[in-house]
């Protein structure tokens, strides 16, 4: 692995990823080989796991996509305003654990395929060197449309 001096601060991360908190998983990268593999750190909070609960399974599907977005503008790759990532697929997933407030989470993803616009990535996530999820994620980089209609204007026009 190289170093993640593309990856250094929050900004940074927000520079390449569209999610904001509550739903901006990575909190750093710890590992990059530019586009190869990157390893994202999540620390599980309170307010991930309220009363007790273990993380949720799908925020742990969440995190290696963002890892992957990641992963996509490792290479200096800018992220556009005009186009958008779309999780397209997730296959052969399998988990086998769960994770815990105060634990971190270590997610790990590597291109298996990269075609023009679309990849296939593979992911896994640790918590203190257990597995305890993995599986195959699909994601297609689309154009965006020139301007998205908002809640209010579908709800006008079907009423």
């Amino acid at each position: 692995m190289e170093n993640v001096s593309r990856y250094e601060t929050a900004q940074q991360i927000m520079a390449c990823l569209p999610h904001r908190f509550p739903f901006l998983m990575v909190d750093a990268v710890s590992d990059l080989a530019p586009g190869e593999s990157l390893t994202a750190l999540k620390q599980v909070s309170y307010a991930d796991c309220p009363q007790g609960s273990p993380f949720a399974s799908e925020f742990l599907i969440e995190l290696l996509g963002q890892a992957a977005i990641l992963l996509f503008f490792s290479d200096g790759t800018q992220r556009s305003d005009r186009v958008q990532t779309l999780l397209v697929g997730v296959e052969q997933f399998a988990f086998h654990g769960e994770a815990r407030q105060g634990e971190t989470l270590e997610a790990r993803v590597r291109f298996q395929k990269l075609i023009a616009n679309a990849a296939i990535i593979e992911g896994s996530v640790f918590v203190r060197g257990r597995l305890i999820a993995e599986g195959q994620l699909s994601a297609a980089f689309v154009p965006k449309a020139a301007k998205m209609p908002t809640a209010l204007q579908i709800a006008g026009a079907a009423g």
